[in-house]
């Protein structure tokens, strides 16, 4: 029996309750952690090929083996660089650690334990600004008091280089956006402080290039801080070129590779199995796939799948490409937004009733469940789509449609199409095609037919799906034509669709031979029929009974019995009546809006 993730992996206890705010770190772990706590960082985290990147330039910087002295970490907010630099002051520091953790680096570069500068910037700095800072967490406070006992003035250049020395120092700056922010309303001479800061930061960076041992790392400035005044703007732009002038750029995570799943592994797994449980899921996904390709619904080889499963397991190979879609969202946490969204899925998988899952991606969401609604109301607002359309207790339409085939296609189709229409960026790319989604869905015992399906039944009563010109699908808070069919027919005045009804009887009946009756009426009201005239069908409205009363007595008084006929039906089918009209003359609206 093929393995399901609960059967085969072990997850870290707070894998299903990850809490971003509890795990966003700060700089100052880099001067308070023990050498205990250093060890556990490690052993907790994934090094990527952008920290590893920045440990050995930033290393050999400070063992005076390398020209780079500047670098500047590349990613939105949650991406990984606080961690970057964290690990980077945490191995500078100690020597020991060093022989423990990259004891090929330590090798290459000997040096003892580095002095370590940890600033950041909503730190606030009143009194001293961030050189003072500098100088006080090396030791020379007082060698810097001129610089802003009476007042705030930039350290040149030589100023820096007799702080600093030949000793080897790191300096970590980060979040420095929001100091800026704060800069540009303080007031000096003819300027502001944010101008004093630009100035004496630049003297830094360019002194660090002087000094053989010292190592200067910067979290990136560009699009990390919302709001921002034109005054912010500038302050952060007149810094940011002259970082670039000298730095070298490092992207600590890359989310677009396999370092998605290899940092979800270490942090929110505590055990997986052997190469031959994975062997076998990749194989049965390889087989279900192949059926697939045989009846041309889907693109995807078999070996491609089984090889993308082999570096994803437990996840499917789609959730790094769904993540994709969204992740530069501005409220995206990137890493971090990253560990809380995958958190939600593994809490879905874990809670489901069955336990079918065998490799987790973003169809599992349970959007019933309040907080995993949330994380994804928190990345883009789908309430609408998510109400109506996909969860509601049962009474979505994905719910109702699983409920009539007895399976839960529909509402993996949906969860996963709702994770694809996530991105809020100006022309986003959005969803998935039907192709796409039969790739992502396809699963042992779960055969393609029961994916179309379901897709095809949901697709007919969604209110909140839509198709893009590229044949991709997805959702929005927008509604589509057939919702605003069905508002607009549900508003409609009764006696425009009473006049519509009348209308389109009198059209369906309008005699050719004039053989049985000369006129048409359709549903007249009783006294205001005539009959002197020529022979009339007349359309009336049923009741409960056979004939209808209305018509019976409308018999029962009249003298020319010969000069009418009666059509009529049962009081249900009046109703249908009246609803179909209201569609069709919604639609006819509809379209006369299009051609206008």
């Amino acid at each position: 029996m093929l393995p399901t993730v609960k059967d085969a992996c072990q997850i870290h206890p707070m894998a299903i309750n990850y809490a971003m705010s509890e795990h966003i770190e700060n700089l100052s772990d880099v001067i308070e952690r023990t050498a205990a706590d250093a060890q556990e960082f490690f052993s907790k985290n994934f090094v990527t090929k952008g920290m590893e990147s920045l440990l050995q330039l930033g290393l050999m910087r400070l063992a005076g083996k390398s020209e780079q002295a500047v670098f500047e970490l590349k990613q939105a907010m949650g991406g990984g660089k606080t961690h970057s630099m964290i690990a980077l002051g945490l191995l500078a520091r100690d020597a020991e650690l060093r022989n423990a953790i990259v004891p090929d680096l330590a090798k290459e570069t000997l040096f003892g334990d580095a002095k370590i500068v940890a600033i950041n910037g909503r730190g606030g700095f009143e009194e001293t600004f961030i050189w003072g800072e500098i100088a006080y967490q090396l030791g020379k406070e007082s060698e810097f008091s001129r610089f802003w006992k009476d007042g705030p003035k930039a350290p040149s250049e030589k100023n820096w280089i007799e702080l600093i020395g030949d000793i080897p120092t790191l300096i970590l700056l980060d979040e420095l956006p929001p100091y800026f922010d704060y800069a540009t309303t303080r007031p000096v001479g003819d300027g502001n402080l944010a101008k004093v800061t630009t100035y004496a930061l630049s003297n830094l960076l360019s002194a660090s290039l002087k000094l053989k041992q010292c190592c200067i790392v910067v979290s990136n400035l560009s699009g990390s801080y919302e709001g921002a005044t034109t005054q912010l703007r500038k302050a952060i732009s007149d810094f940011e070129k002259e970082a670039n002038r000298q730095a070298q750029p490092i992207t600590p995570v890359d989310l677009a590779t396999h370092e998605i799943y290899d940092i979800l592994r270490k942090r929110l797994f505590r055990s997986l199995p052997d190469r031959s449980v994975i062997d076998s899921v990749a194989s049965a996904y390889a087989a279900a796939l192949s059926e697939a390709v045989k009846s041309k619904s889907v693109a995807k080889s078999a070996e491609q799948i089984a090889d993308e499963i082999h570096g994803s397991y437990p996840f499917h190979p789609s959730v790094k490409h769904v993540i994709a879609l969204f992740k530069e969202n501005e409220s995206y946490r990137q890493t971090r937004g990253l560990m809380q969204f995958i958190s939600k899925i593994i809490k879905s998988v874990w809670e489901r009733p069955d336990n079918d899952v065998h490799l987790i991606g973003c169809q599992h969401l349970n959007l019933n469940i309040s907080d995993v609604r949330e994380e994804i109301n928190k990345i883009s607002n789908l309430q609408g789509a998510i109400a109506h359309d996909i969860a509601s207790g049962g009474m979505a339409i994905a719910e109702i449609v699983d409920a009539n085939s007895g399976n839960n296609a529909a509402s993996q189709i949906t969860s996963l199409l709702m994770a694809a229409s996530l991105s809020e960026s100006i022309d986003a790319v959005k969803g998935f095609t039907e192709a796409q989604l039969m790739e992502c869905l396809i699963a042992p015992n779960q055969p393609v037919i029961e994916f179309q399906e379901a897709f095809k039944r949901f697709r007919s009563d969604a209110w909140y799906l839509h198709r893009k010109e590229n044949d991709a699908w997805y959702f929005s808070n927008i509604e589509n034509l057939r919702k605003r069919i069905e508002n607009r027919a549900e508003k409609a005045s009764q006696p425009k669709i009473d006049a519509e009804m009348k209308r389109r009887l009198e059209e369906i009946f309008q005699p050719i031979n004039r053989i049985a009756y000369q006129e048409v009426e359709a549903l007249p009201k009783i006294d205001d029929i005539r009959l002197n005239g020529p022979r009339i069908c007349l359309l009336l409205s049923p009741d409960s009974k056979a004939p209808p009363e209305e018509a019976q007595r409308f018999w029962e008084n009249v003298t020319e019995k010969n000069n009418f006929c009666v059509v009529t039906g049962d009081g249900s089918n009046l109703a249908n009546l009246e609803e179909k009209t209201r569609r069709i003359w919604a639609n006819t609206v509809q379209l006369r809006l299009y051609s206008a």
